[in-house]
């Protein structure tokens, strides 16, 4: 798993770069989105992989939003998920953190969704289980560490 950890960072990047984007820019390429979901597609399906092969125990979180018809809820489930992973890797906890916007057209989200019967945003996935609705920091805290 540490093989991944570079890539993982260096897709974090590019996330926070098409954040920055868009919310500071209001910039939207939606082309450039969809590649960047396949990396991050590419980088959830391997760390499930090394998850069961290796017995690897960090958790994976996916964020399913929508920057259409979600509107605040969304950017403060955002927020409280990078909160709980930062404070949980505090603890010695480690989350990996997957976002994707479901109403992109994106085939590759559009899957996921199907996978975990995302009906609404926001929804998190932890570890294969899904939570629709807003969860809190603490909720997202407790429900990860119920699972050490």
């Amino acid at each position: 798993s540490s093989e991944l950890n570079p890539l993982d960072k260096d897709i974090e990047k590019i996330g926070y770069k098409l954040s920055f984007l868009e919310d500071e820019r209001q910039i939207y390429d939606a082309d450039l989105k969809k590649q960047y979901f396949v990396l991050e597609a590419e980088s959830y399906l391997l760390s499930k992989k090394v998850k069961v092969l290796c017995n690897d125990t960090r958790n994976l979180l996916i964020h399913f939003y929508s920057n259409k018809n979600c509107g605040q809820i969304c950017k403060d489930q955002g927020i409280a998920v990078l909160q709980a992973r930062d404070q949980l890797a505090g603890e010695g906890i480690d989350v990996k953190l997957f976002s994707f916007d479901g109403e992109l057209d994106s085939p590759i989200a559009e899957a996921l969704e199907i996978e975990y019967n995302v009906t609404k945003y926001p929804t998190l996935v932890l570890n294969g289980k899904t939570y629709p609705n807003f969860q809190s920091v603490d909720q997202i805290k407790t429900t990860i560490k119920a699972l050490e």
